[in-house]
């Protein structure tokens, strides 16, 4: 009696594990198909953050080099007008105003 119990049991361990067997097989290809894709779309994302970033450097460069020559002009025309001895602490933010009305007067 134990020896059929025993040859039963086996035979339902092989017939498992020969039903089994494909099965495992193909969750080993679907585990390895996804990762490739999961790789595949890390990737893309990757790319497309990576151009995002980019454009923002480029942005901020051209806002940069903007800012910088305004700088540079506002600091011409603040030159000039010290220069002109047109520089008076009263008249505030028009002070350039009245530089660049003056110098365009003169043709400077």
């Amino acid at each position: 009696m134990i020896l059929v119990g025993s040859t039963f049991i086996f035979w339902i361990f092989i017939l498992s594990h020969r039903l089994l067997h494909p099965v495992l097989k193909i969750r080993d290809r679907l585990a390895i198909h996804l990762n490739h894709a999961l790789c595949r779309e890390i990737q893309i994302r990757e790319n497309e953050l990576s151009k995002r970033l980019d454009l923002l450097r480029r942005n901020y460069e051209l806002e940069f080099s903007y800012l910088h020559e305004q700088i540079h002009d506002y600091s011409h025309l603040y030159t000039l007008a010290l220069k002109a001895g047109h520089f008076d602490l009263g008249h505030g933010a028009g002070i350039l105003g009245h530089s660049m009305t003056e110098m365009k007067a003169t043709g400077a």
